[in-house]
């Protein structure tokens, strides 16, 4: 179970975060498992209530949610990488988050560890109130899901072309201090 599911929010098959999330699969190879946002079909919660009138059912929702719910049972930790578009994750990692709400409401991922990464445009300084508010977001969603959380950083992505290349050699070393403590 020593396997760690790494989440990336950013709706851009080839942006930061995803890269951010393939150097992690890189570094884990098979002690992870991939789960790109801008790549699956998450739909929304459908507030039917299933979940919870079920406590032992998955979501009702057939998508590729029910991927995921089977590859996170096995692992010990999960990755968020998200960038702050208008001062917030994105609403696809906001949505798939609330997808799994009832999921985690019933103790299914005690012990887990929750693990956050941002980037953003802006420098860390520019960012401050949004990735406070961020870190008390996934704080309280570490609390609710029985998971203990850690924020590892943020990267600032170059604006105009939308990457981390000039700290890319940071960036990789970051990771690879990361995943030792991952594994």
């Amino acid at each position: 179970m020593n396997k760690t599911m790494i989440i990336g929010g950013s709706v851009r098959k080839t942006g930061t975060c995803s890269n951010i999330s393939r150097l992690f699969e890189k570094e884990l190879k098979d002690k992870s498992s991939l789960f790109l946002l801008s790549e699956r079909r998450v739909g929304f919660c459908s507030a039917c209530l299933l979940c919870d009138k079920h406590r032992n059912k998955n979501c009702p929702v057939k998508d590729d949610f029910q991927t995921f719910i089977k590859d996170v049972e096995k692992c010990k930790n999960i990755i968020f990488i998200s960038p702050i578009y208008g001062g917030d994750i994105t609403g696809t990692m906001k949505n798939f988050i609330d997808r799994t709400n009832h999921y985690c409401n019933f103790n299914k991922w005690k012990g887990k560890k929750i693990f956050l990464i941002l980037t953003g445009c802006l420098s860390a300084s520019e960012n401050q109130k949004p990735i406070k508010r961020i870190k008390e977001f996934f704080k309280e969603y570490a609390n609710i899901t029985c998971c203990k959380f850690e924020h590892l950083g943020y990267y600032t992505v170059h604006p105009d072309t939308g990457n981390i290349f000039k700290d890319y050699p940071k960036v990789e070393k970051d990771i690879k201090k990361y995943c030792k403590k991952l594994i």
